[in-house]
């Protein structure tokens, strides 16, 4: 589904879609690589599948939500339907790849998964930075990071399931013209 459709026998569907896994993983401590691998559900402890997410993002390093009167808002906010109608009205707009195509160059030596999955995560980035399509090298050096990052604990997690296929790899490392 890496190119938007997939066959079977004759036939050849097309497909748009993205799929979010979330949950909770009980940790006692700061996770390690098989805190993680071992927290997934069986099916998704296989090289192929993980090799295919395009970002894990864990939930333990994001900031909590304490206090109301800290965390939300207090006067005008934003329905979250309302939102969700901005996000699929932004999402008919495009992909943002052709900023991060012109725009950036990731060093060599990465594997074709790795360099599509790191710009369409830097794409959806852009798209939430800069609706306006206006951005800065500040907004393209923030969403390459996180991209990257994001991208390096698939890595990982694939060095650790399958260590014979997936070694280990230093940092990502991209630049920006």
């Amino acid at each position: 589904m890496v190119d938007g459709f997939f066959e079977r026998g004759p036939k050849k569907a097309h497909a748009r879609a993205s799929l979010v896994f979330m949950g909770n993983m009980e940790l006692a401590s700061k996770p390690t690589t098989a805190h993680l691998v071992n927290a997934l559900p069986t099916f998704m402890r296989d090289s192929a599948l993980l090799d295919r997410i395009h970002a894990f993002i864990p939930g333990w390093e994001l900031p909590k939500i304490m206090q109301s009167s800290e965390h939300l808002a207090s006067g005008y906010g934003i329905v979250v339907d309302y939102l969700s109608e901005i996000f699929h009205h932004m999402s008919m707009q495009g992909s943002y790849s052709d900023i991060i195509r012109e725009s950036v160059q990731i060093e060599a030596g990465v594997t074709i998964r790795d360099e599509k999955a790191i710009k369409k995560v830097a794409s959806g980035m852009l798209k939430l930075l800069c609706p306006d399509r206006n951005c800065e090298y500040e907004d393209l050096s923030l969403a390459m990071k996180v991209a990257v990052d994001v991208r390096q604990r698939i890595n990982s997690l694939l060095s650790f399931v399958s260590p014979q296929e997936f070694s280990q790899k230093e940092r990502i490392a991209f630049s920006i013209q």
